[in-house]
């Protein structure tokens, strides 16, 4: 018998299989304006990132206001920041 504990875990292990998760590494993929998916937080107003997660290959449209760059040092990460800066204050 599963621990209450374990259940919880499980239940978000299938999830994630067929959703993306805030804990998933993606690579990116391109962008574009008008792209729609439910996994968009603010969809119709944000930019579209077609995205690739980068532990199975699983192709997802996410806001690109939602996208954070791991590497601080990357030339993206300044990008990104700013426009979900922009994205947030000016909408």
């Amino acid at each position: 018998m599963l621990s209450p504990l374990t259940r919880p875990f499980l239940a978000y292990e299938r999830l994630k299989k067929h959703q993306p998760s805030y804990r998933d590494r993606f690579e990116l993929v391109g962008i574009g304006l008008g792209g729609y998916s439910k996994w968009m937080m603010f969809a119709g107003e944000d930019i579209a990132a077609q995205v690739r997660r980068k532990s199975d290959g699983k192709e997802f449209t996410l806001g690109l206001s939602e996208l954070t760059v791991v590497e601080k040092k990357s030339p993206n990460y300044q990008v990104l920041d700013d426009y979900a800066v922009f994205f947030v204050n000016y909408r």
